[in-house]
């Protein structure tokens, strides 16, 4: 039978013995989402038995509180309380409340890893931010990688800037799993990097450690490593590439991956590969591609050899329109102009103006 007033549990609360109070607090637990509004009035009297450090159930006084406070719509003191209950909250329970402490409290813990990280990148290693509140994301994160929602971990470390969540978490799918669906994850976690950090310093060194682990990897996917590479604007790393696919004699790969540099990176980083490959004396054919050149004659050729530039009509539009106004002369002339000089000089131009 259910009970329609919460008055006689509330009544032991004032009782001196803390086997009674245990029971009545353990009892209104089981009420409280139903007569959480009667009992707010003693919500002192709950709070202060959390605060009593010689009471032996302080976390199930502050669990109450905690609910009787989401009810109230008061979600910080919510927090608050259910941060106090420490295993009496339980994350997996399958409830509205659960739910709202467990986003409200990932919330807050990433607003104040944001500021955090500006000032140490360590942040996490020291109790600058709440050990209760920490405790809280990182349970959350270990439930995902339990029921294997690594994609959904990754999403929430990312936004914690918890750089040794994401590093653990990947050592332990690399073991695991084939390079291919290895391959899938650490391609997701650099679109996230990309797409959705905007700390520079914290996407870097994302971008930093992927690019680690895809080099460690039975079988590198280069196109991935490429990307990288190009997002971070590092000619080093684009040396350590060149280097490890020197060493597996690749040279077709290394000729597709100069090809993707000189079509995607910046013209300092091409500048500065082609001095080092040089000093280390990598074979001319990379060296020509890095330069730009056989690219932009490619260019030049299929334009040349596609172009389908009608003169006839050119001359018909020239013809049918009267010469005094200066503005149809012009259209027709831009016209010209477009067809047979523009795209050719825009794709040669890449030579010296490419990044």
């Amino acid at each position: 039978m259910s009970l329609t007033t919460a008055a006689p549990l509330l009544a032991l609360l004032r009782e001196n013995q803390d086997s009674v109070k245990t029971y009545a607090l353990e009892s209104i637990n089981n009420v409280v989402d139903q007569l959480w509004s009667e009992i707010s009035n003693e919500l002192p009297d709950i709070e202060a038995l959390y605060d009593d450090d010689t009471f032996s159930d302080r976390e199930m006084a502050a669990l109450i509180a905690s609910k009787v406070y989401y009810n109230l719509g008061e979600y910080e003191s919510a927090v608050k309380y259910a941060l106090a209950a420490k295993d009496r909250f339980d994350i997996d329970e399958k409830s509205q409340f659960v739910e709202t402490i467990v986003s409200k409290s990932i919330e807050m813990y990433v607003q104040e890893a944001s500021k955090q990280y500006t000032k140490d990148e360590q942040f996490y290693t020291k109790d600058i931010i709440d050990p209760k509140l920490t405790s809280i994301f990182e349970r959350m994160i270990e439930k995902c990688l339990k029921a294997s929602e690594l994609k959904l971990a990754l999403g929430i470390a990312l936004e914690g800037y918890r750089l040794d969540i994401i590093e653990s978490a990947l050592k332990s799918k690399l073991d695991q799993d084939s390079t291919s669906e290895n391959v899938k994850i650490i391609n997701y976690l650099l679109t996230l990097a990309i797409t959705t950090v905007t700390n520079s310093k914290f996407r870097s060194s994302i971008l930093r450690k992927s690019f680690d682990f895809l080099m460690n990897m039975p079988n590198c996917d280069y196109l991935t490593l490429n990307k990288v590479v190009v997002n971070l604007n590092d000619a080093g790393l684009a040396l350590q590439l060149f280097k490890k696919l020197k060493e597996e004699n690749d040279e077709g790969l290394s000729a597709q991956i100069a090809f993707d540099l000189v079509s995607s990176a910046s013209q300092q980083l091409l500048e500065i590969l082609v001095t080092e490959l040089t000093a280390q004396g990598y074979d001319p054919a990379l060296l020509n591609i890095l330069s730009g050149l056989p690219t932009c004659d490619y260019y030049n050729t299929f334009l040349l050899n596609n172009k389908n530039i009608d003169i006839g009509l050119l001359n018909k539009s020239k013809s049918s329109l009267d010469g005094k106004f200066s503005l149809f002369h012009t259209a027709v002339s831009v016209a010209t102009v477009l067809c047979t000089l523009v795209l050719p000089t825009i794709h040669l131009s890449r030579r010296t103006c490419h990044g």
